[in-house]
């Protein structure tokens, strides 16, 4: 089987899993799903190295996003 599939296939369950998870525990800030999504991409792009055509714009405009989200908590929580 093609390291592509097996990487989709690996990011499908554990993003079913963490979702499961986050709801259970009564997690309800958007924040927290989205950062722990972006996570797993991290990680399985990492384990996995799926082939891209070119650069991985989606790779770099989600650690993006996730380092908005990491300093807006920061923030928040040094305001406090």
């Amino acid at each position: 089987m093609e390291q592509s599939y097996i990487a989709n296939t690996v990011l499908a369950i554990l993003i079913t899993i963490t979702t499961w998870l986050l709801w259970t525990l009564g997690e309800l800030r958007i924040d927290m799903y989205i950062a722990m999504y972006i996570l797993e991409y991290i990680m399985i792009k990492t384990l996995f190295k799926p082939k891209r055509r070119g650069i991985d714009v989606l790779f770099l405009a989600l650690v993006g996003v996730f380092i908005i989200i990491v300093s807006y908590r920061l923030w928040m929580a040094m305001c406090r």
